[in-house]
């Protein structure tokens, strides 16, 4: 939960949300201009990973994706 948290912040404070390493895997994107960022509140935080603790995200080809769909799929 604080990695997630950190990342969250990071992703709420740097500029553009970025998030990037260098070459050393150093943090290097600058501080953002914001003057007053928007944070996600920790229950938000908490329903999303009870959410996503259920699924199964792929990173694959849509024909494969699609073989493996069932009625009731979104």
């Amino acid at each position: 939960m604080r990695q997630a948290s950190l990342l969250l912040f990071l992703n709420r404070t740097c500029f553009n949300g970025l998030y990037r390493e260098n070459s050393k895997g150093e943090f290097n994107v600058p501080f953002g201009r914001y003057s007053n960022p928007n944070f996600v509140q920790g229950e938000r935080i908490r329903k999303c990973s009870r959410i996503l603790a259920n699924l199964e995200i792929l990173n694959r080809d849509f024909s494969y994706v699609l073989d493996k769909a069932e009625p009731g799929d979104l």
